[in-house]
C-alpha cells in the first residue's frame, strides 16, 4: 500500500516539501500547496520528516518577500554566525554563504 504525499510550503520561505496529510498538525508553518501536480505516492515504510527540526534549516529566499534583513539575520543566528549589528542584508548573506562548507 502507498502513502500519499501533498506538497506544501513553508509560510515564510517558500521551500517545498512532500509530507503525508497527517503530519501537517506537526508543522504548523507549512501550508499545502494547491496544485493537483503536488500528489505523489511512496511504498509504505518510507522515512518523511516527521517534525519541523527533521527538515533541517530552511534558507530563506534571496529575493522577494521573506529575504529581508531580520529574516537572514535570524537566519544566521540558529546557524551560530555571529554578525554586526549593523550588517545590511547583502553582507549577511555574504556571511552565511562563506560559512557553507565547500564541496
Amino acid at each position: 500500500m502507498a502513502i500519499p504525499l501533498v506538497q506544501v510550503r513553508h509560510k515564510a520561505t517558500g521551500k517545498k516539501a512532500f509530507l503525508p496529510e497527517s503530519a501537517l498538525p506537526n508543522f504548523p508553518d507549512y501550508v499545502k500547496t494547491p496544485s493537483q501536480k503536488a500528489r505523489e505516492q511512496v511504498p509504505d515504510g518510507t522515512a518523511f520528516p516527521t517534525e519541523p527540526s527533521d527538515m533541517g534549516e530552511v534558507e530563506p529566499p534571496r529575493s522577494g518577500a521573506g529575504s529581508g534583513t531580520e529574516v537572514w539575520r535570524a537566519h544566521a543566528e540558529r546557524l551560530g554566525i555571529e554578525v554586526a549589528a549593523d550588517a545590511g542584508r547583502d553582507d549577511i548573506v555574504a556571511a552565511v554563504d562563506a560559512a557553507k562548507p565547500q564541496g
